[in-house]
């Protein structure tokens, strides 16, 4: 779980970073 939302937070500061495809992506990639 912990791992989880550790994953969860390193996605978000992609989010900002390169923007909402990014995200998206690697939550996409997550769940895969």
């Amino acid at each position: 779980m912990m791992e989880s939302i550790n994953y969860t937070l390193q996605v978000k500061i992609t989010f900002w970073e390169d923007g909402y495809f990014k995200y998206y992506s690697g939550v996409v990639s997550k769940v895969d």
